[in-house]
């Protein structure tokens, strides 16, 4: 009875004996092998900072938007270009951050995510990715991000609260456009793995309006599903949305991933916004059961301005079992599941 540590009554059976098929090899895109630290800095001395300016509605770029170089220009113009890019969206999103103007970051953010969606220039990327710049702006762009997803979670669980439920009706009928999206990026789980082998699984940073957690409960028998969360109002928000359900299979609680012991799982969900990823990974390979499926959401190509990889790290330890949908699924953080096992 393993499990009654998260208050469920369900014995704690063995993971299912057998491997997966192994599918597609890693698609971890190739990387360039140099950067120029020259064009970082030149783009920082013309895009300086603005200095205290108030950012509100529908703010517009402090930089006029020009179309990229040809990928035939030289590699040293086209990162400079891309860094002149980066540098408009850290003049809206920084001021909006530090003065808490949420309309002001979600009208940055939403560009944001039309660029990392469009932007092609993989070489340049590439390029950029490993080099000086890339920290800061990552840095600023995760934490925009976290805010700019906290905002929507704080909008959608207070309509969810309000809201009056007739009988049996569940949360996708009355999601906001934030739910409605996360709920669907789940769904393509039942084409990678069959889900209901699983006795029991846990989803890691499962969030305040855990979308993951119902989808599991919706479309799948597992008996225990456990969300993690790691601040004690989260998981108090969260577990009044499950009470008001009635999802007596799933549970939420507070921990620190990177300290959890992960041996009472049969699956793992990893997704992308777990704090310390990097560490949460070597914690899952330390002690998850040996036939464990772990399920990682990483970020692919521009994803990884916003988010952690922890996919490239993952060698020697697990071994790609299947990779999902490089495109259809991928949401507005340019992410992508892959479903790994313990070597």
């Amino acid at each position: 009875m393993r499990l009654n540590i998260f208050g469920f009554g369900a014995k704690d059976v063995a993971a299912q004996s057998g491997a997966l098929t192994p599918g597609e090899q890693n698609p971890i895109e190739s990387q360039v092998k140099g950067g120029d630290s020259e064009s970082a800095s030149a783009a920082r001395k013309s895009g300086a900072r603005s200095s205290g300016s108030k950012v509100a509605g529908k703010a517009k770029s402090t930089a006029k938007i020009t179309m990229p170089p040809a990928t035939t220009d030289s590699l040293k113009k086209r990162v400079k270009w891309l860094l002149s890019r980066l540098e408009s969206f850290r003049q809206r999103m920084e001021p909006a951050l530090e003065s808490g103007d949420s309309a002001a970051l979600t009208s940055a953010m939403n560009e944001f995510f039309d660029f990392v969606h469009t932007y092609g220039d993989s070489v340049a990327y590439d390029a950029f990715e490993i080099g000086p710049a890339f920290p800061e702006y990552h840095e600023l762009f995760k934490r925009a991000s976290l805010e700019f997803v906290r905002n929507l979670e704080d909008r959608a669980f207070a309509e969810i609260i309000e809201a009056s439920l007739e009988p049996g009706q569940r949360l996708k009928d009355l999601m906001s456009d934030h739910v409605r999206g996360a709920y669907a990026q789940m769904d393509e789980l039942t084409s990678l793995v069959n889900m209901n082998q699983f006795r029991s699984i846990v989803v890691l940073g499962c969030g305040k309006v855990p979308s993951g957690l119902f989808y599991l409960y919706d479309q799948t028998a597992i008996p225990a599903i456990v969300g993690i969360n790691g601040t004690a109002q989260a998981v108090e928000d969260s577990n009044t949305l499950l009470r008001k359900f009635n999802l007596e299979r799933v549970r939420v609680i507070e921990s620190d991933a990177a300290n959890l012991d992960f041996s009472f799982f049969d699956a793992v969900y990893f997704g992308p916004f777990v704090p310390q990823r990097k560490d949460v990974m070597k914690r899952i390979r330390a002690t998850a059961r040996p036939n464990a499926t772990i399920i990682v959401r990483d970020p692919i190509l521009t994803g990884s301005m916003a988010m952690e990889k922890v996919l490239p790290f993952m060698e020697p330890a697990f071994t790609l079992i299947k990779s999902g949908d490089p495109v259809k699924y991928r949401g507005p953080f340019m992410l992508r599941h892959f479903i790994l096992q313990p070597r």
